[in-house]
């Protein structure tokens, strides 16, 4: 009897992949998509069975610079990008598995819209970026003690680069003398859950 790949899907209970809440997609050698999944098929309409995937997907309507299919399928295992501008603007990390479906070479691909972690994790950069041009000395610690954050009003005033501060333990570093006020002050904010 000859082995099977563990990534050959010939027959498969469509009902499995309608369980899990991103959109899954199988998509063959020549980039048309042979499958949908619900959650896929929710946001584009299941017509674009049998279309070109990059047409369906991407806004712009050209093929992703970095899809696994440029060449040929040559994935071993599975691999993640990232591609933006998709579906409408989001933003999505595709993970893409070769298998074998029908006969034919194909990529099962996972995806999993990261468009709001993206946006907040800019808009953090963002803050970041305006607290490090005030003058005054601001660090960010955690409950823990260790900074999280280290601006350059406080390496003037302190004298520590943010790569010196920043994951170092803020009582050790600045409260050498009188750390024990600033503990007593630290336990009564968390006590009274403020």
């Amino acid at each position: 009897m000859k082995d099977i790949p563990k990534h050959k899907i010939e027959a498969f209970d469509e009902n499995v992949f309608n369980t899990i809440p991103m959109g899954i997609d199988i998509v063959d050698e020549n980039f048309d998509i042979l499958y949908m999944n619900e959650v896929l098929a929710h946001r584009v309409g299941r017509e674009a069975v049998g279309k070109k995937c990059y047409m369906v997907y991407k806004d712009d309507k050209r093929q992703c610079l970095s899809c696994p299919m440029k060449e040929t399928i040559k994935i071993k295992g599975s691999n993640a990008i990232e591609i933006d501008c998709v579906m409408g603007g989001r933003i999505f990390k595709i993970t893409h598995r070769d298998i074998h479906f029908k006969g034919k070479k194909a990529i099962l691909e996972v995806f999993e819209d990261i468009t709001e972690s993206k946006r907040a994790e800019e808009q953090i950069r963002e803050q970041a970026a305006f607290l490090n041009k005030a003058r005054d000395a601001i660090l960010v610690r955690g409950m823990e003690g260790s900074i999280l954050f280290w601006n350059e009003g406080a390496k003037r005033l302190y004298g520590w680069t943010a790569e010196e501060a920043v994951g170092k333990n803020a009582n050790e570093l600045l409260f050498k003398n009188g750390l024990s006020r600033f503990v007593e002050a630290i336990n009564s904010i968390i006590e009274k859950g403020e």
